[in-house]
């Protein structure tokens, strides 16, 4: 077998519809010129015939190739080089349905089909010609089973998922990328930047991502960016904003040699999809539902929420006037909800977790304010790892975590769900415990329970946790607190991210402290990412039955 794989992003300057003919000429001889590196693999954009902006189709449909052609085309050139070739095709399918499709097509060394998929998730103004696709199939290579998916499908946690549970381990993802900036060469995009990677480390797979530069229509901006990521989020190749260019790496064989994050804990593995059920329901039976359709007034529900980010792993005398003191300062700053870390795992006498937890409760009597904290609890025999929501005084309600890491799972118990947001006056909050969050469903349930405001109490070593706070936040559409312990078991860096994925305050790294911002909540009640596209509507609920299943297929 051999001992790695070649492979080849084909970052294709964008041509207008009105120059389809220019613009297939440019991705064939860019594949020409991709041959030269004798790729196992190459990998074009999405749309790479006719174009992506198709307003004029209808018109000009008479002058066009059919897809078919197309894609013999490129067969042709996968036969000469021997290799796989992955390109994007808007595709009408013959016969009597007139639908039309953004489509992909994986072709072998022999210029057969070996794969294709069809963009689920339509970005803006897609709809407007294509009709959404359905769940892709990992196929198997020679090198092991390969998914693929197009652009924003990328953005929906699902679509990814579901291809890592069949079994891929390599993901090929057609893109059209756009952006904005006033300097073409930094252009970028929240794919490149942050949520590719984190689809990466949460699928344990690799990622293999064309896209285009320049413009069409003057309206639509390409941000280049083709690039390569490894199961654990590392970028080994990457092209620029604005140039046409091959991006070559190789990726080591077997594809199947991920290990766990930070040596504690597997994405995969660490699945519970019984407690998943909320990911295939309805969209009409999930209390987003009505949560995105109520009044709200911005300033009623705008929150000024912090996370203070300190060592919870420090002795009980040391931590408890900490924290009653920076709660104090942080209620005269007008803070309301305050998160703090989740303190690492070790056989603490429960009395001390019961000492700090009266602490907090009696700081948050003394101040009004709500506080989230992370202890042990004993509840019979069993010893969870709580999340307690303290608010005047009183736990108004937990979360026993339901996904361990390595570490824990000598000293606690799972929780058994159900994920909770708790509903008030300032906006509605869901909770997630430390490396859960690398887990898409976590998030998504949380969000589609009606939360606005996704805690993160966690203790990460290193910043990757930044991507993960990043993409739940812009993938659903909430905002997101991560408050990340210092010390021995965490970096700190401490971030808050708004519904877009931006990030609005972060702490320094490695030193105690506390961040703040206002959350106008009523952000995250809509769901709209541009128009015609939206993070909860978009889902197809029932094409996601394998994400609940307990055995893999």
């Amino acid at each position: 077998m051999k001992s790695k794989l070649t492979v080849s992003c084909v970052q294709l300057s964008a041509f207008p519809l009105e120059r389809a003919e220019e613009g297939l000429a440019h991705a064939l001889g860019m594949v020409d010129k991709a041959a030269m590196a004798a790729p196992d693999l190459v990998v074009l954009p999405e749309c790479a015939y006719p174009a992506y902006y198709l307003a004029d189709w209808a018109s000009r449909r008479s002058s066009l190739r059919p897809a078919s052609e197309v894609l013999g085309l490129f067969a042709e050139k996968a036969r000469r080089y021997g290799c796989y070739i992955a390109v994007g095709i808007a595709e009408e399918p013959p016969g009597e349905n007139k639908e039309a499709y953004n489509s992909g097509f994986l072709l072998d060394p022999e210029g057969r089909v070996a794969g294709s998929a069809r963009k689920q998730f339509l970005w803006h103004f897609d709809a407007r010609w294509f009709t959404p696709g359905v769940m892709g199939d990992a196929v198997q290579l020679p090198w092991g089973r390969v998914g693929m998916f197009i652009c924003a499908d990328g953005r929906l946690p699902e679509i990814p998922r579901a291809l890592a549970l069949k079994g891929a381990r390599l993901f090929i993802d057609l893109t059209n990328l756009v952006a904005a900036s006033k300097d073409e060469t930094r252009l970028t995009s929240a794919q490149v930047e942050y949520m590719l990677k984190a689809r990466a480390i949460e699928n344990q797979a690799w990622i293999v991502m064309a896209n285009k530069v320049g413009t069409e229509a003057d309206t639509i901006v390409y941000c280049g960016r083709s690039l390569v990521v490894s199961p654990q989020g590392d970028v080994v190749a990457q092209g620029s904003a604005h140039i046409p260019e091959v991006v070559t790496a190789e990726i080591p064989l077997p594809l199947d040699c991920s290990g766990a994050v930070d040596g504690v804990f597997e994405p995969l593995a660490a699945r519970r999809p019984d407690t998943y059920g909320d990911l295939v329901r309805p969209f009409e039976e999930l209390t987003v539902s009505s949560t995105i359709e109520e009044s709200v007034v911005p300033g009623e529900k705008s929150p000024v929420v912090a996370a203070f980010q300190l060592d919870m792993d420090e002795s009980t005398d040391l931590l408890a006037p900490k924290i009653e003191r920076r709660l104090r300062d942080l209620a005269v700053q007008g803070v309301e909800l305050v998160i703090l870390p989740e303190p690492f795992p070790r056989e603490r006498p429960i009395e001390e977790n019961e000492a700090l937890l009266r602490l907090v409760s009696r700081a948050s009597a003394h101040t009004g304010l709500a506080v989230v904290f992370t202890g042990d609890e004993i509840d019979g025999t069993a010893r969870y790892r709580t999340a307690f929501f303290v608010e005047k005084g009183a736990v108004t309600a937990r979360y026993r975590k339901v996904h361990l890491d390595a570490s824990e799972k000598g000293i606690c118990s799972p929780g058994s769900g159900p994920y909770p947001v708790v509903c008030g006056e300032r906006g509605n909050f869901g909770i997630m415990l430390g490396y859960e969050g690398l887990l898409p469903e976590v998030a998504r349930i949380l969000a589609l329970r009606g939360a606005d405001v996704i805690l993160w109490p966690c203790r990460f070593a290193g910043d990757r946790y930044e991507w993960f706070a990043r993409t739940r936040a812009a993938e659903n559409r909430v905002f997101v607190v991560a408050a990340n312990a210092v010390g021995r078991h965490g970096i700190g860096a401490s971030l808050i991210a708004s519904p877009q994925g931006a990030v609005l305050a972060q702490a320094f790294a490695g030193r105690e402290q506390a961040v703040s911002a206002t959350l106008v909540t009523a952000e995250a009640r809509c769901k709209s990412i541009v128009p015609g596209t939206d993070a909860i509507l978009g889902r197809q609920p029932m094409s996601y039955r394998l994400l609940v299943e307990s055995a893999r297929s």
